[in-house]
């Protein structure tokens, strides 16, 4: 097998990816485990940073990957509890990228918008009208809204891979076979 057979079968292989952002003081919870996706890439509000310099980060992020051929198959944006309008307009932006990113790529099949069951009910408004937007603006894709219980918080951004399941169930039975 030669290196170049070797290389075209490494590009055929689609890789699943989810992107997950993830709003300063915004708790982490997903029922759709690692095990679906073959990476995560997680975009963190930094501490010190503002919302519009963080919606300008994702969206630098969005493109990149759209530039490099490594778009997204799902979206998740994580909401904080706090209600102001800067960041109403991050998550507006961020999400018309999502959308945006959407139309542009076959495989993003959807954006889950997450809150806290505990949102006031402005924010709770705020995120509904936020999907009607998109659904108007990008009829092809799916977006939803939960409100759901917090989880522990995501502190890193970066990419996390993950090991499909029957080479995860491997390795458990060969760190059983040494011990």
């Amino acid at each position: 097998m030669t290196v170049s057979s070797l290389r075209s079968r490494l590009v055929s292989v689609p890789v699943r990816r989810r992107l997950m952002i993830v709003e300063g003081g915004a708790s982490v919870f997903t029922r759709e485990g690692a095990e679906t996706f073959d990476e995560t890439v997680a975009i963190a509000q930094l501490q010190d940073e503002t919302p519009d310099e963080f919606a300008e980060r994702c969206l630098q992020r969005i493109a990149a990957a759209e530039r490099s051929g490594r778009c997204f198959q799902a979206a998740m944006l994580f909401t904080s509890a706090s209600h102001d309008p800067a960041k109403t307009a991050a998550r507006r932006l961020i999400a018309l990228a999502v959308a945006e990113h959407a139309d542009s790529v076959v495989e993003l099949r959807e954006l889950v918008v997450v809150t806290a069951p505990t949102a006031e009910p402005e924010q709770r408004d705020e995120l509904l009208d936020l999907v009607e937007e998109l659904l108007m603006c990008s009829g092809r894709l799916p977006v939803r809204v939960c409100f759901t219980e917090p989880a522990e918080e995501l502190q890193d951004s970066g990419i996390f891979w993950s090991l499909p399941a029957s080479e995860r169930q491997r390795q458990r039975d060969l760190e059983r076979s040494d011990s």
